[in-house]
C-alpha cells in the first residue's frame, strides 16, 4: 500500500511507462476516470441527468481518492479537480454543516468522508473550518442504535454507518475540529458491530437479526462493515469475540454472487489499518499464550507490507494529533509508531 506522497510519485514516475497490468497502470487509470467524472459545477457525477444525492455521493468518494493519491487544493495532477469540488461543497454547505439537499444520512456521510481525507493528507486550514461543521452535523445524525438514520435505497445502514466511524477516525487521527461526545459515538458503532456477531455460534447476522448468507455480496457487506467498525471505534481489536469473524474474512473471495464494492472497500481498509501488534495479538491469542517479540521476527517483512502502506506516523505529520492527545478508546499497539527494518 502506498502513502499519498509516494503514490503521487509512484504514478507519475511511471506516467512515461505504463505497462497494461502493472499497478501504476491501474492507479492511473483509475485516477483519470475519476477525473473525468466531474461536472462543470465541481461535483461528480456518472450520469448528466444524476439526482442531486447520488453525485453528493459520489463526490465524495473521488475526493477521498484524488487526496490519498496526492491530490490536494493545489498539489497533484488532478489538483484543480480537488479545488472545484471542494469550492462546490462550501457553496453548497450551509452553517449548520449540512451539505445535501437529500435528507437521508448517506449523501453527508460520504462528503464528509471526503472532506476527512482531504484534510489528512494535507492539513490544508481552509479545509478545516468546513470539516468540522460537518463533522457536528454526522455527530448529530446518529441514533441511539449506532446507525445514521434513512440511508438511500440499496445502501445498508450499517455500511453507513462504518464509513461514519472511519471517517470520525481519520478526523481525529488528523487532528480536525472533533465537536460532541466522541466516546460515546465510538461506543455506538462498537455495540452496533458487536449486536451483529452471533459468537456462540460463529454466524454473522443481518440487519434482521437472521444469519448472512455465505458467499453472497450481503456477506462480502457485512463482513466489511462489522470489521471496520470494530476497528474504527478504537477499543481492543481483535477481541477473543471478533476473531474468529476476522480469520474467516481472510477467505471471502470475489465472485459473480459477491459483487459489493462497498463490502470489499471496507474490508480492505480494515486490513490496512490492522496493525503489527495487533498481528503479534492474534498471533499470541491463537497460540493460548503469551509470546516474545522474537517469535515473530521470521514475519517482519510480511506484517510491514500488510500493517504499514506507509511509513509516515502522525508525528511527522504536523497537522495531526500528538501521541499524547487522549484518543477516545485508543488501542496503543495499532497507535504506537513502529520502525521495522525490513532489509533483514
Amino acid at each position: 500500500m502506498l502513502s499519498a506522497k509516494n503514490a503521487f510519485t509512484f504514478v507519475n514516475n511511471a506516467a512515461q511507462n505504463l505497462k497494461p497490468g502493472s499497478p501504476a497502470f491501474a492507479l492511473h487509470a483509475s485516477l483519470s476516470h475519476i477525473a473525468s467524472l466531474q461536472k462543470a459545477p465541481g461535483f461528480f457525477s456518472v450520469s448528466d441527468n444524476d439526482e442531486r444525492f447520488v453525485s453528493d455521493i459520489v463526490t465524495g468518494l473521488p475526493i477521498a481518492a484524488l487526496a490519498k493519491a496526492g491530490n490536494t487544493l493545489e498539489r497533484g495532477p488532478h489538483s484543480d479537480k480537488v479545488a472545484k469540488a471542494f469550492k462546490w461543497i462550501t457553496e453548497t454547505m450551509d452553517e449548520r454543516g449540512i451539505i445535501s439537499s437529500s435528507m437521508q444520512s448517506t449523501p453527508q456521510i460520504f462528503l464528509t468522508f471526503g472532506l476527512a481525507e482531504l484534510y489528512a493528507e494535507s492539513g490544508d486550514p481552509r479545509v478545516r473550518k468546513p470539516l468540522g461543521l460537518a463533522l457536528e452535523r454526522l455527530f448529530s445524525l446518529q441514533l441511539e442504535d449506532g446507525t445514521y438514520g434513512r440511508s438511500v435505497s440499496g445502501q445498508e445502514g450499517i455500511a453507513d454507518a462504518a464509513i461514519a466511524t472511519i471517517t470520525f477516525r481519520i478526523a481525529w487521527d488528523a487532528g480536525a475540529p472533533f465537536p460532541g461526545n466522541a466516546t460515546r459515538a465510538f461506543d455506538k458503532a462498537h455495540d452496533l458491530a458487536m449486536g451483529r456477531l452471533k459468537v456462540t455460534e460463529g454466524e454473522l447476522l443481518d440487519s434482521r437479526g437472521m444469519p448472512v448468507r455465505a458467499g453472497t455480496a450481503q456477506e462480502v457487506l457485512n463482513y466489511g462493515s462489522v470489521l471496520a467498525l470494530l476497528k474504527s471505534s478504537g477499543k481492543q481489536f481483535p477481541s477473543g469475540n471478533s476473531m474468529k469473524f476476522l480469520l474467516h474474512c481472510r477467505e471471502l473471495k470475489h465472485s459473480s454472487n459477491a459483487i459489493s464494492p462497498e463490502g470489499w472497500m471496507l474490508n480492505a481498509w480494515m486490513w490496512k489499518h490492522f496493525g503489527l501488534g495487533q498481528w503479534q495479538f492474534l498471533y499470541d491469542s491463537i497460540r493460548g499464550g503469551r509470546s516474545r517479540f522474537c517469535q515473530v521476527q521470521s514475519l517482519r517483512p510480511v506484517l510491514f507490507q500488510l500493517s504499514h502502506p506507509s511509513q509516515r506516523t502522525l508525528a511527522q505529520r504536523p497537522h495531526g494529533r500528538s501521541r499524547g492527545d487522549a484518543c477516545p478508546h485508543a488501542d496503543v499497539r495499532s497507535r504506537s509508531p513502529i520502525t521495522i527494518d525490513t532489509a533483514q
